[in-house]
């Protein structure tokens, strides 16, 4: 059995990994907190952005938690 690592796909981007930078980046561009939520689509080739959410004073976005859609991870992280 290999191990987990070597099973994920390398070019793939996952929220956990990329979401402080995705977070600071929308705040700078919004002016106020967001929160990132990953929307369960985990693995889920192709899965789709879901419309923000304004829940008081943060907004709330929900994306993907995995997105394998490009061939590359720089591809796959813009």
């Amino acid at each position: 059995m290999l191990p987990e690592e070597m099973l994920e796909d390398h070019s793939a981007v996952t929220l956990d990994k990329v979401g402080e930078v995705l977070r600071l980046y929308t705040k700078a561009l919004r002016g106020r907190e967001i929160h990132l939520v990953a929307s369960g689509a985990g693995g889920t080739r192709g899965a789709g952005w879901l419309t923000p959410s304004d829940e008081g004073k943060a907004v709330i976005l929900k994306l993907p938690s995995k997105i394998d859609r490009f061939p590359s991870k720089k591809e796959n992280f813009a």
